[in-house]
């Protein structure tokens, strides 16, 4: 046998054991409290239902099959559900964070500005944002009370600079910022954890613009591309390409949205090397350009049109 094979075989050893490691310690995380696995299917299925993804059940990305009485079936009860009450939204959030499924609290997160912002303008739209914030500090407060009083300033920060016309992209560039910390928080408190298939999922949702390789990916987890693809097809339902790709292109949708950033801008920042090519990638997901999607979809942002972003809280935001 090459070197190669022999490298590759024990790469995916090394893969398959943290996987292995990360199922021992987490399965009665995900399996003995019934409550919890529901509230996580729920956040992603509601977040299927906003961006049109597929329903990934936190225990498959765990590494193990679901229970089909669990998490998977109320999923789908749940995806019907998009009107459940705001104070549910700290419950959820907290229980994904708790998971660290960072995927299923951005689908929260949209879901909850969505509803701020659609469908049509309305004066509670500084409301539901600012209960959004409330709702992630409670969950600081609750699983990462060292971290708390550092929200509540970025928060205070945050609506200064946004007064009283927060836009979408930059309310979900906020909310994700502080969702962040507290995953990173609750991250530190579990030094023992090991990496698996889900720590690379919550890296593209961290990161969706980021035009993450197949190969870059498998190095991560020290598992052959061919394993990778494999695995991660039959957890998601896509390609490794196809996902991440189609993360980037959720973000052009959002960042399209917002009428302050030109087309070219929004490319280079979703990592495409050319205007023209996002361009013609963006037509096929969506039917339309992305000027045509902008004129028809920037009344999402609230923001008055020939109002700039703050460029020092905007970059702070990304940071």
């Amino acid at each position: 046998m090459g070197r190669r094979r022999v490298q590759a075989a024990a790469q995916t050893l090394l893969g398959l054991r943290a996987g292995v490691e990360g199922y021992s310690g987490k399965l009665r995380l995900f399996l003995s409290d019934d409550q919890a696995s529901g509230g996580v299917a729920q956040s992603q299925a509601r977040g299927a239902a906003l961006r049109g993804l597929s329903v990934v059940p936190t225990d498959i990305v765990a590494g193990f099959t679901p229970n089909p009485n669990t998490s998977s079936a109320r999923a789908a009860d749940d995806e019907a559900d998009s009107d459940a009450p705001a104070s549910d939204s700290a419950d959820i959030l907290r229980t994904a964070l708790l998971a660290e499924d960072f995927a299923g609290t951005v689908a929260e997160i949209s879901v909850q500005l969505q509803a701020a912002f659609d469908p049509v303008p309305s004066t509670d739209v500084l409301e539901g944002v600012q209960a959004l914030d409330e709702a992630l500090l409670a969950v600081a407060r609750d699983i990462a009370p060292r971290l708390a009083p550092h929200l509540e300033e970025t928060i205070v920060r945050h609506r200064r600079g946004a007064g009283a016309h927060p836009g979408r992209y930059t309310s979900q560039l906020h909310a994700e910022r502080l969702a962040t910390l507290i995953l990173d928080e609750v991250l530190r408190t579990r030094p023992q954890r090991q990496h698996n298939l889900r720590d690379l999922i919550n890296d593209i949702a961290r990161n969706p613009a980021r035009a993450l390789s197949l190969t870059e990916a498998a190095r991560k987890l020290h598992w052959s591309p061919g394993h990778l693809s494999k695995l991660f097809k039959s957890v998601t339902g896509d390609t490794f390409v196809s996902y991440v790709m189609s993360r980037r292109l959720e973000r052009a949708e959002l960042m399209l949205a917002s009428p302050q950033m030109p087309v070219g801008e929004i490319a280079t920042t979703l990592d495409f090397s050319q205007v023209n090519y996002f361009s013609r990638v963006f037509r096929s997901r969506t039917g339309m350009s992305p000027s045509e999607y902008r004129r028809q979809h920037s009344s999402f942002d609230r923001r008055p049109l020939h109002e700039a972003i703050p460029t020092g809280h905007f970059s702070r935001l990304r940071a």
